[in-house]
C-alpha cells in the first residue's frame, strides 16, 4: 500500500513536471511570436543587431518627453548627425515641471529645465528647439491636442527620421510620446523611418551606434541638466552603465554605444497595437 500511494505521487509530481514545462515552453512560443511580430526575425536580427555609424537622414526629429530625454536616449547619434550636416530638431513635449520632489524647486522648475535644456542642445550643436508645453507627468492626457500639434510640426518641417521613446517604457510620459507620434501620422497620413530609443528600461534593438568619439560631448550635455543630476546620476547611470553595456558583442566590450529598435511609422503603429493586446 505504501508504494502505491508513492507511486501515484511520483506520477503526481511527474504530471505536475510536465505541465510546468509546457506552461514555460508556451510562454516562450507566445514571447518568440511577439518578437516575430515586433519584425525582428532571425538569429542575427534577434541576438546580434546591426552595427551602424548612424542613421541616414536629412531632417531629424527628436520627440523629447522631458528635457534631458533627448541627451539620455541620442545625444551621441545626435552630435554625428550634426558633424554630418543633418538638419535636427528637438521637441520637448512637456514643461518639465514635476521634475523634483522640493516644492521650492518646483515652482521654477518650468523656466530652470528649459534653460538646462538650451544650454544641453548648444554642447551638441543643435540650435532648432521646440517647447511644447504639455504639463509633465500628465501627457497620455493630452494625446489629441498633443497629437494636433505634432501634426503641425511634420508638415512644417517634414523629416524623414524621427528619435523618439521605445513605447514598451515604463514611465507614462515616455510611452505616451510614441502613442501621440502614431496619431500625429494618422491625421495627416505622415510615414518615414522612426529611431525608437532606450530611456528607463533596456530594449531589444536592431541598430546600435557608437558613440565612443562623442561620448564626453554627451556627458557635457548631460551635466547642464543640473536640476535632474542633483537627484540622480544620470552620467554614471547612462552613460557609463548603459552605453558601455551597448557595446557587449559588437564592439567587444570598448568604448560606448547606444540603442535603437528602427522600424517605420507604420509598424510603429502595428507594434503599439499588438502591445495593447497583451
Amino acid at each position: 500500500m505504501f508504494y502505491g500511494n508513492r507511486g501515484g505521487l511520483m506520477s503526481k509530481l511527474q504530471a505536475l513536471r510536465d505541465l510546468r514545462a509546457k506552461v514555460k515552453y508556451l510562454g516562450a512560443e507566445r514571447l518568440l511570436g511577439f518578437l516575430s511580430r515586433m519584425g525582428i526575425r532571425g538569429k542575427s536580427e534577434l541576438f546580434l543587431p546591426q552595427l551602424i555609424d548612424r542613421p541616414e537622414a536629412n531632417r531629424v526629429l527628436v520627440l523629447a518627453p522631458h528635457a534631458d530625454d533627448d541627451v539620455i536616449g541620442c545625444g551621441g547619434t545626435l552630435c554625428k548627425h550634426v558633424e554630418a550636416d543633418d538638419q535636427v530638431m528637438v521637441a520637448y513635449m512637456t514643461d518639465g515641471s514635476r521634475g523634483s520632489t522640493e516644492l521650492r524647486e518646483s515652482l521654477n522648475l518650468v523656466a530652470t529645465r528649459k534653460s538646462e535644456a538650451q544650454n544641453a542642445a548648444a554642447v551638441l550643436g543643435i540650435k532648432n528647439l521646440r517647447f511644447l508645453g504639455f504639463q509633465d507627468q500628465k501627457l497620455s492626457y493630452y494625446l489629441e491636442d498633443c497629437s494636433a500639434v505634432l501634426a503641425d510640426i511634420l508638415i512644417d518641417y517634414e523629416p524623414d527620421l524621427i528619435y523618439l521613446p521605445f513605447p514598451l517604457d515604463y514611465n507614462p510620459d515616455h510611452a505616451a510620446a510614441a502613442r501621440i507620434a502614431v496619431r500625429a501620422f494618422e491625421r495627416i497620413d505622415y510615414l518615414c523611418r522612426i529611431m525608437a530609443y532606450e530611456i528607463a528600461p533596456p530594449i531589444m534593438p536592431n541598430r546600435i551606434v557608437d558613440i565612443s568619439k562623442e561620448a564626453e560631448q554627451k556627458k557635457k550635455a548631460l551635466r547642464c541638466h543640473k536640476s535632474q543630476m542633483a537627484q540622480n546620476d544620470y552620467v554614471n547611470v547612462m552613460i557609463e552603465g548603459l552605453n558601455r553595456y551597448r557595446t557587449h558583442g559588437l564592439l567587444k566590450g570598448k568604448g560606448y554605444a547606444e540603442a535603437f529598435f528602427e522600424c517605420d511609422g507604420d509598424y510603429l503603429a502595428f507594434l503599439i497595437k499588438r502591445l495593447n493586446e497583451f
